[in-house]
């Protein structure tokens, strides 16, 4: 189990990586449109984009080397899932959450 000294040191790692990856572009805007007089597309969505992507698949393969699947939220268009896999991934996740309220409760 990592101590909170390194917790912190990870997370100060972290967030100096993510400002250097924010001081890259000079412009944080992207864009021009044509007869608009500001830019848009910021560069700190599409580094946050990117960043949210990473903790997603990395907490996805610790979760899942501990034995832990969760049901996840795919496109219609991934072979195997339908249009109601999400309605599936709903469902199963409000009956964790209502488990969880039970047990928190003393319930279960």
């Amino acid at each position: 189990m990592p101590t909170l000294a390194s917790r912190i040191t990870k997370t100060s790692q972290v967030s100096r990586a993510l400002q250097s990856c924010y001081n890259v572009l000079p412009i944080r805007q992207l864009s021009t449109v044509d007869g608009w007089d500001r830019p848009v597309g910021g560069s700190s969505t599409v580094i946050a984009s990117v960043v949210r992507h990473e903790l997603v698949t990395r907490t996805a393969a610790v979760l899942s080397s501990r034995g832990v699947v969760l049901p996840t939220f795919v496109s219609p268009t991934v072979p195997g899932a339908t249009l109601a896999s999400n309605d599936e991934v709903f469902a199963a996740h409000r009956a964790r959450l209502h488990a969880a309220e039970a047990k928190a409760l003393g319930v279960a």
